[in-house]
């Protein structure tokens, strides 16, 4: 693979697994059967094919970064003919880093999509550097999936963290029997260089490949959810193969918590007939903390689209989930009947409304109960302005 001369070979590991190999409940054909038009707009409106896709996964010798932590293992997976394949390259010394890289910068060129979990903040920042003191370049790829973000818009609300392992655990219902923690890795490597013994590292190539099956089920598990809400197929809490196993409380129709996520992946790609699809379906669950938040988001989009009316239906909803509602629908309304529908009067009321509720300790010296004061002092002028005109108009028709 080294074009250059006397530069050492890193070790290289290729793990095949057939169409009928089975992951987090999916078996691998499963997994190539997704439709990935949600991540066009990452790929500049370009539909991305299933075997465009490259997904990487490093072990470093650190998870601070910083000049001194190496990625010391690169995983690539990549569907084949043949099902599923990862290819894994060991620096086992630190002279085998431009090789390790070299093989990198070829397998990035092969490919137009590139997945990852949490590569855009930690894995690719910190290979363009280990890149760069190599005297070499990083390949840009045009599309650039990290499936971090969608999980965190999707599960943050329902699981106490979103890392792979947890998604992989609590989400898909995989167990992993006999893997190696992730923050014993750097150790295990470092004993490695000293030992040269090999068996520990297997656990750390297990532990890569792993991660890769991971990625590629969550994406899979991912885009079948939005297909479901995409072409409005049933979405209940019993839709999921694992709920039997779901606690009652923690995952209690945790796919109310889900759609809610859900908008805010469409919106984030700028699918917002999609995000608004979510949204409503979410005003139809059991769960008034979903349905006021699905609300004030259906509202916000209204009022960027300029759809005022609209959303000041949204709003009115919204004052029946008082007092969690808090002081926004009142101000939004006192705005929209002052500025949009020309009603002071009316827009008093809500701004009196919205003066009760930041009366209270919270509100005190806050630039929000300022804000209302000046407003209701105006709106005050207004409708006295109102008053006297019609005052004199009246005047005028009788005399």
């Amino acid at each position: 693979m080294n074009d250059t001369p006397n530069i050492p070979e890193c070790k290289q590991v290729v793990t095949t697994f057939g169409p009928d190999h089975l992951h987090c409940g999916y078996t691998v054909e499963q997994m190539q059967q997704i439709d990935l038009s949600p991540f066009a707009p990452l790929a500049g409106g370009e539909l991305v094919l299933p075997g465009d896709l490259l997904f990487l996964d490093t072990e470093t010798t650190g998870l601070s970064g910083g000049a001194g932590t190496v990625a010391f293992l690169l995983g690539v997976g990549h569907f084949c003919d043949d099902g599923f394949i990862i290819k894994q390259y060991l620096m086992r010394d630190y002279d085998e880093e431009q090789s390790l890289l070299n093989h990198l910068q070829a397998e990035l060129g092969s490919r137009g999509a590139l997945v990852t979990y949490n590569g855009k903040t930690f894995d690719i920042n910190l290979l363009e550097s280990r890149f760069i003191m190599n005297g070499m370049r990083l390949p840009r790829v045009e599309c650039h999936i990290d499936l971090l973000h969608p999980s965190r818009r999707i599960w943050r609300r329902c699981l106490e963290n979103c890392r792979l392992s947890t998604i992989e655990k609590e989400i898909l219902g995989e167990r992993r029997v006999e893997d190696i923690p992730g923050h014993l890795i750097p150790q295990v490597y470092f004993e490695y260089l000293e030992t040269r013994e090999m068996e520990a590292m297997e656990m750390v190539l297990l532990h890569n490949r792993l991660d890769i099956l991971a990625m590629v089920a969550v994406l899979k598990y991912v885009l079948d959810l939005a297909e479901r809400v995409r072409v409005g197929m049933p979405y209940e809490k019993d839709t999921y193969k694992l709920a039997a196993t779901m606690s009652a409380g923690k995952f209690h129709d945790r796919t109310a918590e889900e759609l809610l996520g859900f908008a805010g992946f469409f919106y984030s790609i700028k699918d917002k007939g999609m995000a608004e699809r979510c949204l409503k379906n979410c005003l139809e669950r059991d769960k008034p903390a979903v349905r006021r938040r699905a609300m004030t988001l259906l509202a916000e989009i209204k009022k960027r689209d300029g759809d005022y009316l609209e959303a000041a239906r949204y709003w009115e909803g919204l004052l029946a989930f008082a007092p969690a509602s808090g002081i926004y629908p009142y101000i939004e309304l006192a705005k929209y009947y002052e500025h949009k529908a020309h009603n002071p009067a009316k827009a008093k009321v809500y701004a009196d409304q919205a003066h009760n509720i930041a009366a209270g300790p919270v509100f005190r010296d806050s630039v929000a109960r300022r804000e209302i004061e000046a407003r209701r002092e105006r709106l005050s002028r207004k409708i006295e302005k109102q008053a006297s005109r019609r005052n004199t108009v009246e005047y005028v028709e009788v005399t």
